[in-house]
């Protein structure tokens, strides 16, 4: 099989267990009879794949074969792991990316996982992601990612973000009382103004 300049000599049977498109691209091929100048008949003859780059192939195999660099894979390895899983129909690689994703998920901003999530249909960390994504400023969320993010989900964070600010402001009217002051509080009328100057310096953001 070759991939760009580089030819892999792998086994069918791996491949089409873990790609449901390269089963039904080798379940074709096996129902013709093997000829000279056949595509896989020999090294002069291969598999051309030219969807494939070499890095993402390389890692579909560390998938396939289950052996992998001592590093693991990189941010970028996972990106193309899913993008390989899309086009070539591997929900194994889908998997092992989206672990390695959920392993490290507080590595990324929310809102890039948000659209991960998105453009690859994964549900496993969507929640959690949105509510990590809430305690975010509108302004702090760059503009290209707002357009990834898609009109439905950028409204849904808006909305709710209005909606927590508003009872933010509200709960912040007012300092919540001083029931009971400590029994080694020796000046409660002190104590309240300090309290109350805590309060405000704390909820002035509101």
């Amino acid at each position: 099989m070759q991939v760009e300049n580089a030819l892999f000599k792998v086994h069918a049977t791996q491949l089409s267990r873990t790609s449901i498109a390269f089963e039904e691209m080798f379940s074709v091929g096996s129902q013709l009879p093997l000829t000279v100048g056949m595509e896989g008949s020999s090294d002069d003859h291969p598999i051309i794949i030219p969807e494939l780059s070499m890095n993402m192939f390389e890692l579909f195999l560390s998938v396939a074969y289950n052996s992998w660099k001592p590093e693991g894979p990189t941010h970028d390895d996972v990106l193309d792991l899913l993008r390989f899983s899309n086009k070539f129909m591997s929900q194994k690689a889908c998997d092992v990316a989206i672990n390695h994703l959920h392993e490290r998920r507080f590595q990324h901003k929310p809102y890039e996982l948000l659209a991960l999530c998105l453009e690859f249909s994964i549900s496993k960390f969507f929640v959690p992601a949105f509510r990590r994504l809430i305690e975010f400023r509108i302004r702090d969320i760059p503009g290209p990612v707002r357009r990834r993010l898609g009109f439905e989900v950028w409204n849904a964070f808006v909305d709710l973000k209005e909606l927590l600010d508003e009872h933010n402001r509200i709960v912040a009217c007012e300092e919540p009382p001083i029931v009971t002051h400590s029994p080694y509080c020796t000046d409660n009328t002190a104590c309240f103004i300090d309290w109350r100057q805590l309060w405000w310096n704390s909820m002035a953001r509101f």
